[in-house]
């Protein structure tokens, strides 16, 4: 892993303004770890309908959202790698913007099946969330997520989301490239990825 890489733990800073502009690397994890999204084969991802309704969200927020451009973006099965952009300077149009690096993975929406696991990760939990901010397009796309799986035909009967999220600060072009480049390598390295086996 890149040495711009979090270790899987919140690194928030006390003092930082995550409604200002700027790049973030986010990792959002599925309820206790399980392989909700779908199943990697031959160092390919392939979505399950969890996985494809991800995908689509993650699309959807930056059309909701004017001030919110998306970079590289990977499902696993079950956790997701993301770069979001906070950017209200450089957008009026009423819509988010896609970073023309944005990162596609391959995916099925009809194959894979849905493993349980359990894993030892913690993070903070944010209560108060400001508008515009990093937290509230993560809550954002969390909720249409959960909403629209939720009205399948058989909805889960735990949730779909671990309680909160992880965040780096991507600082550099160096980082960035570091981060786009894990976050595409993401799917050929799953059986090194700490989450494989829960």
């Amino acid at each position: 892993m890149p040495d711009e890489l979090p270790n899987r733990r919140s690194i928030r800073l006390r003092d930082y303004d995550y409604a200002s502009n700027g790049m973030y690397f986010i990792t959002i994890c599925a309820y206790h770890q399980r392989h909700l999204f779908g199943v990697i084969q031959n160092g390919h991802m392939h979505c399950n309908v969890w996985g494809q309704i991800i995908i689509e969200e993650w699309h959807q927020t930056a059309a909701l959202r004017p001030y919110v451009i998306l970079d590289a973006f990977v499902v696993m099965p079950n956790h997701i790698h993301g770069i979001i952009w906070l950017d209200d300077t450089q957008n009026t149009s009423g819509t988010g913007r896609m970073h023309s690096t944005h990162t596609h993975t391959q995916h099925s929406p009809n194959t894979g099946a849905m493993q349980n696991g359990t894993g030892a990760m913690h993070c903070a939990h944010t209560p108060k969330v400001t508008p515009g901010s990093l937290g509230a397009v993560v809550r954002g796309f969390k909720g249409a997520v959960t909403r629209r799986i939720n009205r399948l035909d058989n909805p889960p009967d735990h949730p779909v989301w671990h309680r909160n999220y992880y965040e780096h600060i991507i600082r550099n072009e160096h980082g960035l490239n570091n981060i786009r480049r894990y976050i595409a390598e993401n799917p050929q390295r799953w059986q090194e990825d700490r989450f494989y086996g829960d």
